[in-house]
C-alpha cells in the first residue's frame, strides 16, 4: 500500500516582507520618475536659452549696425553769433560749447531747434500705466542713423532715417514686469519690429562726458547730442530675460555728420 505523500505548506510573505517590498518599489519608481522630471526640465530649459540666445543674438546685431551708423546733426553753435570767436583759432571747434548750453544761453523754444540726433530719455509709458515710477522706467533711445538697421523698416531714398529703440510693457508689476524690446521707425514712419520677447530687465547707460552730467559722474542715464563731439564714448545695455538669460554689451558709436 502506498503511504499517502504529505505535501508542505507553502510559506507565505509576511505583512513586513510586503510593506518593505512596497515601499523600495516605491522609492525606486520615485527616484526614476524624479530623473526623467528633472531631465524633461533641463531639456525645457535649454530650449529656453536656446531661443534666447537665438533672440538676442539677432537682437545684438540690429542694435550693432544702428551704432555703427550714427548720424549727428549739424553744429548747432553756429547759430549763436560770439563776437568774442576768432575765426583763426585752430582750437575753436573743440572749445564751442555744448547743444545744450547753447539752447539754454539762446533763450528759445525748444521747437525752433533741431532735434536732437540721440535722445536717452526715460520711457513714460509703463509710468503712465502705473506698474513702475517714472524714476524706475526704463529708458528708451532715439537716433538719426544713415539707414535703417533692420530690413523690415521703411527706408528713406538714400537719406538719414530716425528710429527708437523702446522698451513695452507686457506683464506684470514692480520686480516681476516683463518687457519687451522693439525697434520703431519714427522718420520714414513705420510699425514697430519686436526684437526682445520677454525681458525681467532691459537697460540702456552710456559712458558719457563727465562735464555733461548733473553728478560729474561719467556712467549716467539720461543724454542728449546733437553734435558729433557730444555722443558719448561708449553705450551699454543690459538685458536679463525671465528664463535668466543675462546678456551686457558695450557699442562704440561712430558717427558721421548730416542732416536729416
Amino acid at each position: 500500500m502506498n503511504r499517502a505523500r504529505r505535501s508542505t505548506p507553502r510559506r507565505a510573505f509576511t505583512l513586513i516582507e510586503v510593506t518593505l517590498t512596497l515601499l523600495i518599489s516605491t522609492m525606486i519608481l520615485t527616484t526614476v520618475m524624479s530623473i526623467f522630471a528633472m531631465m524633461a526640465r533641463a531639456n525645457a530649459d535649454l530650449g529656453a536659452r536656446y531661443e534666447d540666445l537665438g533672440e538676442l543674438s539677432r537682437a545684438h546685431g540690429t542694435i550693432q549696425r544702428a551704432m555703427k551708423s550714427l548720424v549727428s546733426g549739424q553744429p548747432i553753435s553756429d547759430l549763436l553769433e560770439d563776437d568774442d570767436a576768432d575765426p583763426d583759432d585752430p582750437d575753436a571747434d573743440s572749445n564751442r560749447p555744448s547743444a545744450s548750453s547753447i539752447r539754454e544761453r539762446l533763450g528759445v523754444e525748444e521747437e525752433d531747434l533741431p532735434k536732437y540726433h540721440f535722445i536717452l530719455q526715460h520711457s513714460t509709458e509703463a509710468a503712465q500705466l502705473g506698474v513702475v515710477a517714472d524714476d524706475r522706467a526704463p529708458r528708451r533711445l532715439e537716433l538719426v542713423m544713415e539707414r535703417q538697421p533692420v530690413a523690415l523698416a521703411p527706408d528713406n531714398n538714400g537719406l538719414p532715417v530716425r528710429g527708437a529703440f523702446e522698451p513695452v510693457w507686457v506683464s506684470g508689476a514692480g520686480d516681476f514686469t516683463h518687457w519687451a524690446l522693439d525697434y520703431v521707425p519714427i522718420d520714414p514712419a513705420g510699425e514697430p519690429i519686436r526684437l526682445i520677447e520677454d525681458a525681467a530687465l532691459i537697460d540702456w547707460n552710456v559712458l558719457g562726458h563727465a562735464d555733461e552730467s548733473e553728478s560729474g559722474n561719467r556712467m549716467f542715464g539720461l543724454y542728449e547730442a546733437q553734435e558729433a563731439k557730444d555722443y558719448p564714448m561708449s553705450i551699454f545695455l543690459i538685458v536679463i530675460t525671465w528664463d535668466n538669460t543675462r546678456m551686457d554689451w558695450i557699442f562704440e558709436p561712430g558717427v558721421t555728420v548730416g542732416d536729416e
